[in-house]
């Protein structure tokens, strides 16, 4: 008896499911290509913030590009919730936009709710969702891990720099000395051969590798 009901039932449920897989999976493949898309334009925020920003201020660069690009992530979830929500108001499977909207969120993000359901038809449409908000707040996760890691290279690349300029000026300041000048502040003959050692000397240093070498 329980042989035949499970028999009746894994030939009754994919006619039964068939409208919602019809609708789910092309849903799935549509939001993750937009969830994509939009990543790809907010990456070109974030960039724009960081041609516009000064290097000197680490914390406060951290702050703006991490705040700006959760800010667009969470935007582009919401977007996609409402996708959701509006092909249940179309579907039938939920009264009104305004529960199928809070419906949405909550599968989306598995935080469900005991007082919101969907049609009896329709309820593998709500679990693809869940599987779809799965696969949106990994790609998301991702995006926002690289780009805390670009700001950390951002930020040793300006370290780098910073101490590379200050060894060469200690260098400059080694073949430099006071009468290397003439009374009227001109560079003299000698300053000129220091200028040429000193270019020669950078050169071979940099080439080596720097102060890592």
């Amino acid at each position: 008896m329980a042989i035949q009901s499970i028999s009746i039932g894994l030939v009754d449920t994919p006619l039964t499911w068939k409208t919602d897989w019809e609708w789910g999976l092309p849903l799935i493949v549509l939001i993750v290509l937009l969830h994509v898309l939009g990543l790809a334009m907010t990456r070109e925020a974030v960039l724009r913030i960081f041609d516009r920003s000064s290097r000197r201020h680490p914390i406060v660069l951290f702050v703006i590009v991490t705040g700006t690009a959760t800010f667009l992530a969470t935007c582009l979830h919401a977007i996609e919730a409402m996708i959701w929500a509006i092909a249940y108001t179309v579907l039938g499977a939920i009264p009104t936009y305004r529960i199928a909207m809070l419906y949405s969120l909550n599968a989306m993000t598995s935080y469900g709710h005991t007082n919101l359901a969907l049609e009896d038809r329709w309820h593998l449409m709500g679990a693809m969702e869940a599987l779809n908000g799965w696969l949106l707040f990994g790609l998301t996760t991702a995006f926002l891990f690289g780009v805390i890691d670009k700001v950390r290279i951002m930020e040793q690349g300006f370290k780098r720099g910073t101490a590379q300029e200050s060894d060469e000026g200690c260098i400059l300041g080694g073949f430099l000395e006071n009468d290397d000048f003439s009374p009227t502040g001109r560079p003299n003959i000698r300053f000129r051969r220091k200028w040429a050692e000193f270019a020669a000397l950078l050169w071979k240093w940099r080439a080596a590798g720097g102060r890592n070498n």
